[in-house]
């Protein structure tokens, strides 16, 4: 019983690391895509992916 429970916990553990790195990089898709969307130049779409890449190399 202890042993399912701690893969349980394991489990969860490894969604949580997924969600701790995937979800600022969707939260940031979710709220630059606009912005991105709203200048609809190639210069924004130079810093957004300038940001991806800093965020990237920080991480």
């Amino acid at each position: 019983m202890k042993r399912n429970i701690s893969r349980i916990v394991k489990r969860g553990g490894i969604q949580l690391l997924y969600l701790l790195i995937y979800g600022p990089v969707l939260l940031s898709v979710y709220v630059f895509n606009p912005i991105v969307e709203f200048f609809n130049s190639r210069r924004a779409y130079r810093i957004f992916w300038f940001f991806i890449l800093a965020f990237f190399t920080l991480y």
